[in-house]
């Protein structure tokens, strides 16, 4: 279940060593190190984003939950990029487990598997030249915020009920660094941003440009809106903290 192909070609089988088999409930944690492979024909900065881009649409259209495949695909561009902390708080908070330590074959709570093929996961061997265009340009990692801007006044709740075009509410977050959950005083107008601040102010948490924030497998963007987030009550949001 769940081995959905991103285009018409093969997926690259899972070779195991000789009499060692998937024990489906099994886990190991994720294996820090890159999955090696090699391209039949070279491929192009571009032409690898093509092939993701293609991959991470259409899977959730064939088997598997949605917001699994929106979690593994968070798992896999932090694992690139060789964040294997918050790659591997992103599939702890999925509840998913890896019977090889490797992303390539997946499981569910349920059972459903979920195969990724290893483009996805990594660049070739043989990786091509870059477009000349620079379609293979990496995304620049968010702006910080500048000093001033990281340390607002601290608002209670009833400070924030007083204040126009918002509801208040309380979000609750999982922290990296702690074992208890803790809540926080928002309104429904404030961005992740604002989030992250205060657990800064009323928490003593590292500066917000360390904490990255995770919600239904997804790494959240510092200027959403909360409201948007659409969380339902008693959902946590997962904070990874970077000390």
């Amino acid at each position: 279940m769940g081995n959905c192909l991103g285009d018409p070609g093969p997926m690259d089988p899972i070779l195991l060593p000789e009499g060692q088999q998937l024990a489906l409930g099994g886990n190991q944690p994720l294996i820090h190190e890159p999955v090696e492979w090699t391209s039949e024909v070279p491929l192009t900065e571009g032409q690898l984003r093509g092939k993701r881009d293609t991959f991470w649409e259409t899977a959730p259209t064939y088997d598997g939950r949605p917001e699994i495949w929106n979690a593994l695909k968070a798992a896999a561009e932090a694992a690139e990029e060789e964040d294997y902390d918050l790659a591997q708080a992103i599939l702890n908070g999925a509840n998913v487990s890896l019977p090889t330590g490797q992303l390539t074959d997946v499981y569910d709570e349920l059972g459903n598997r979920y195969a990724i093929p290893k483009y996805c996961l990594s660049r070739p061997s043989n990786m091509g030249s870059r477009l000349a265009d620079g379609a293979g340009d990496r995304l620049e990692p968010e702006p910080e915020s500048s000093e001033a801007d990281q340390r607002p006044p601290q608002r209670t709740l009833s400070s924030l009920q007083k204040q126009a075009g918002g509801t208040p509410i309380t979000i609750k977050v999982r922290l990296s660094t702690r074992s208890k959950d803790v809540k926080v005083a928002l309104l429904s107008t404030d961005r992740v941003r604002d989030l992250k601040r205060k657990l800064e102010a009323d928490y003593g948490i590292a500066p917000p440009q360390k904490i990255k924030m995770l919600y239904s497998g997804r790494v959240l963007n510092s200027s959403t809106l909360i409201k948007d987030l659409e969380i339902p009550k008693g959902f946590v949001i997962q904070a990874i903290v970077h000390v």
